[in-house]
C-alpha cells in the first residue's frame, strides 16, 4: 500500500490499546528492531539506503516513494521551505482553452515521451522550471523562486506563459508534479531516516518541510 511506511517492512508489527502518551507507530521497540535488522540483514540494509542516500527516480506521481534523505537534508533551510510551490501557484488550469503537455518549441512532439505529462524535473539543479524531453531546454526561462518574474523568452510568473497567442503553464505543471512526486517522497524520507539513524539534522528538516505544507494546504480553498 503506497501510504504505508515501508520502514514497516523492516520492523515487527506492535499494536498498542493504551492512550496516546508517546509514539504509537515509531515505537521504541519498533525503531530498536529496524536498527538491529539493518545490521543483521541484507534486505534491510537495502531499504535503508534506498531511504537516506539513493532515493527513487523522479516520476509523474507514479513510483517515487522516497527522495535521498542525505542529499535534501544537506539543501539549506530555504530551500527546503520553497520546495513546496505556494499555492499562489495554481495546479489547475483549463485545458480546453490553453495546450497541455505541448511544448512552445517542440508542439506535440514532447507527447511521444507522454501525452498528459512528459516533462522531467530536478529540483535542486533547476527549482520551478521544467524541461522539455526533445530539447532539453528548461521552461519558464525565468527563476519564480528567485523573485524574477520576467526574464527570458519564456517568462512564467504563476498565471502561465503567453507566447505566439498561446498560454503554457510551466509552473503550474512544476508545481503538480514537485509536490507528489518529490515534496511528500522527501518528508517520507526524513521522518524515517530520522528513526533509522537518531540524527536530528533530518527530523529539523522534516519539520521544516512539513510546517511549509500547513502553511499552503488551507489556502486551497477546497469545499
Amino acid at each position: 500500500m503506497r501510504g504505508l511506511m515501508a520502514l514497516s517492512l523492516i520492523t515487527v508489527a506492535c499494536a498498542s490499546g493504551s492512550a496516546k502518551s508517546g509514539p504509537t507507530y515509531f515505537t521504541p521497540e519498533r525503531v530498536t528492531t529496524a536498527r538491529e535488522n539493518v545490521e543483521k540483514y541484507e534486505w534491510a540494509a537495502g531499504q535503508q539506503a534506498r531511504i537516506i542516500e539513493h532515493g527513487d527516480r523522479i516520476r509523474y506521481y507514479i513510483g517515487p516513494l522516497y527522495m535521498s534523505a542525505q542529499k535534501f537534508a544537506a539543501q539549506s533551510d530555504e530551500f527546503l521551505w520553497l520546495l513546496q510551490p505556494t499555492t499562489e501557484i495554481p495546479r489547475t488550469y483549463d485545458v480546453g482553452a490553453d495546450p497541455r503537455a505541448m511544448c512552445p518549441i517542440h508542439g506535440a512532439e514532447v507527447k511521444k515521451y507522454g501525452a498528459f505529462n512528459p516533462w522531467s524535473i530536478d529540483p535542486i539543479g533547476h527549482p520551478y522550471q521544467i524541461r522539455c524531453p526533445v530539447g532539453g531546454e528548461w521552461y519558464p526561462s525565468n527563476r519564480y523562486d528567485l523573485g524574477d518574474m520576467t526574464s527570458g523568452d519564456f517568462p512564467d510568473d504563476g498565471s502561465g506563459c503567453m507566447y505566439q497567442g498561446k498560454r503554457y503553464h510551466f509552473l503550474a505543471e512544476y508545481a503538480h508534479m514537485v509536490y507528489g512526486s518529490v515534496v511528500v517522497p522527501a518528508l517520507k524520507s526524513f521522518s524515517e531516516a530520522y528513526q533509522l539513524t537518531g540524527d536530528e539534522l533530518y527530523a529539523r528538516k522534516g519539520c521544516i518541510l512539513m510546517a511549509r505544507l500547513a502553511t499552503q494546504y488551507p489556502n486551497y480553498g477546497w469545499e
